[in-house]
């Protein structure tokens, strides 16, 4: 039974609050009080409020200790945070796939802690807000354009059309696109910028 609990803040204070959280939840885990948990970051789309998704799987029903240790953690950095748990209803698959991302983020910030990888790898690439007159760094565009890749290819998913197609529907995704128009109208404007990747 997933439960999802909102924790309204900031894209920054998200991230925060999630590596605040990420021992506690290892532990909750590792305990078998929850079967598993997944965590999303929503900011700065329209119509959606700015929040951090915490995601337990509950073995049978919601755990009040749990609820508390939330809230507890949480008020270390947000004062008045009460959990308000609603249900995570989803496919399997789907329900899942954000686990898996979220296990894979709390991998990468246990090899952070150890030194095997630096924290850079996950900033901002691009400096600058045009495209076209901005500086990419290549340390964390390096690793963001690879780990995917990576991720997918040591798992044995098929570059064609499996991989291929992710990335395709995650353009559209991003971007909202609702027709082949306003998909194809985007492509033709991108031609100098994205050969700028291979200078």
């Amino acid at each position: 039974m997933w439960i999802e609990y909102s924790i309204p803040a900031n894209f920054e204070r998200q991230k925060q609050i999630i590596r605040h959280l990420r021992t506690w939840i290892e532990s909750i885990d590792e305990q078998e009080l929850i079967r598993g948990f997944a965590f999303d970051h929503y900011s700065g789309q329209e119509g959606i409020q700015d929040d951090l998704r915490v995601r337990f799987d509950y073995p049978n029903e919601v755990n009040p200790d749990i609820e508390n240790g939330l809230r507890t953690r949480v008020r270390e950095l947000i004062p008045d945070y009460s959990p308000h748990g609603t249900p995570w209803d989803n496919n399997e698959a789907i329900l899942k796939g954000y686990e898996f991302g979220s296990r894979c983020a709390f991998l990468f910030w246990q090899m952070v802690e150890k030194g095997r990888f630096p924290e850079e790898y996950l900033s901002d690439y691009l400096q600058g807000s045009d495209l076209a007159h901005t500086e990419i760094r290549l340390i964390p565009f390096n690793f963001q354009s690879h780990f995917y890749h990576g991720l997918m290819n040591s798992l044995g998913v098929a570059k064609q059309p499996n991989e291929l197609l992710l990335h395709f529907l995650a353009i559209i995704e991003s971007k909202h696109f609702h027709t082949q128009d306003e998909l194809f109208a985007w492509v033709r404007t991108l031609p100098q910028d994205i050969f700028r990747f291979y200078q």
